[in-house]
């Protein structure tokens, strides 16, 4: 999970969009779900300007910025990364980044387009955080 989640024990994290500017998503923390509203927006061809709420461990709501570039793009399937610290020279010294799919079509042809574009961006694959444009909770799961 993204590092700006560290302690909020977030097990998973899916989102159903109703358009192209928003989604509905459900969080899980602890076998309970919270439903949060996701709001997106693009500039241009490749930035994106993304952000969601969600309660936090303490119980007060707050907000995730998951703004970035789109350096890889195939439908409802991409690559965002998300500079955190930039250098003096202007660089990135330090980056998430984030794979947005549907878990269903991330067969191996697809995996292997998405290491291959990370390669050109000198970006280690064990660095990704995989999160879901689908949806599927069982009824096991507490809604609030």
């Amino acid at each position: 999970i993204d590092s700006a989640l560290a302690n909020e024990q977030i097990a998973h994290i899916s989102c159903l969009y109703v358009n192209q500017t928003s989604a509905t998503c459900e969080w899980i923390r602890q076998n309970t779900c919270f439903k949060t509203q996701l709001h997106q927006s693009f500039s241009g061809e490749s930035s994106l300007n993304m952000v969601s709420n969600y309660t936090r461990l303490d119980g007060n709501e707050t907000n995730i910025d998951w703004s970035g570039t789109i350096i890889w793009e195939n439908g409802d399937e991409y690559i965002s990364m998300h500079c955190q610290l930039i250098g003096e020279d202007g660089a990135c010294d330090s980056w998430r980044v984030y794979v947005w799919s549907d878990e269903d079509h991330m067969d191996q042809p697809t995996i292997h387009e998405i290491y291959r574009q990370l390669q050109a961006f000198c970006i280690d694959p064990t660095d990704l955080i995989f999160l879901n444009t689908f949806r599927e909770f069982k009824s096991s799961i507490q809604f609030f």
